[in-house]
């Protein structure tokens, strides 16, 4: 602090340029209003132990069905790794990305499993852009298939990566089979006084996209 007072105090005065502190104010305005004016990336957070977890499944023209990992969707995999593409389906919990929350009151209430269940209202046009992102995600995926119906997704330089060794069912499925996506979204709760957690599914929703056209 005395190093920096005697910085201060050798400063020739007389060569700050005019008007400086104007703009100095007005460079701490801006900053102050900067989070009204264009998006910026909050980077603290409370982790809540009340979750909403959204799944995809594809299913194939034989009935069964088989974990799609967030890979699989190529520059849309991140979004789809922070479950964050809109769906139109309940919205479960209050919380966000992996339970992500800016409020302490979120967090205290998650801790109980009290959290109220699909506060928010969810468009019909959620659910239209969820089915055409499916059905186009799909038909470019077909132009690209190898002869055995398989694509390597994997290779693309994903930010958020699914585990390649969890999904080993997908990966080999002949995609030329796939007839529809069943998208899931279970609101769960974690218990985290136990060692390793168990889980209590609260709330459950679905919506079918059939790649054909058509949904329920």
């Amino acid at each position: 602090m005395a190093a920096l007072i005697i910085a201060v105090g050798k400063i020739d005065r007389q060569k700050i340029p005019a008007g400086i502190g104007i703009l100095a104010l007005l460079g701490c305005i801006f900053a102050g209003l900067a989070g009204n004016l264009f998006f910026v990336a909050r980077l603290s957070w409370y982790d809540a132990p009340s979750y909403n977890r959204l799944r995809a499944f594809a299913v194939t023209s034989d009935g069964r069905e088989v974990a799609v990992p967030s890979n699989f969707f190529g520059p849309l995999s991140i979004s789809v790794a922070q479950m964050r593409i809109p769906t139109g389906l309940p919205s479960g919990f209050p919380t966000g990305t992996w339970a992500s929350t800016a409020r302490y009151s979120i967090l205290s209430a998650g801790r109980e499993c009290a959290l109220p269940l699909n506060v928010n209202v969810r468009s019909t046009a959620s659910r239209a852009s969820l089915e055409r992102l499916t059905r186009t995600w799909h038909a470019a995926v077909l132009r690209e298939l190898d002869g055995n119906g398989r694509i390597a997704y994997d290779y693309y330089p994903h930010r958020i990566w699914s585990d390649p060794r969890r999904f080993d069912a997908f990966r080999e499925l002949d995609k030329r089979e796939i007839a529809a996506y069943r998208w899931v979204r279970d609101a769960i709760c974690i218990d985290i006084d136990r060692r390793y957690g168990t889980t209590r599914l609260v709330d459950h929703a679905e919506i079918l996209v059939r790649v054909d056209g058509g949904a329920r």
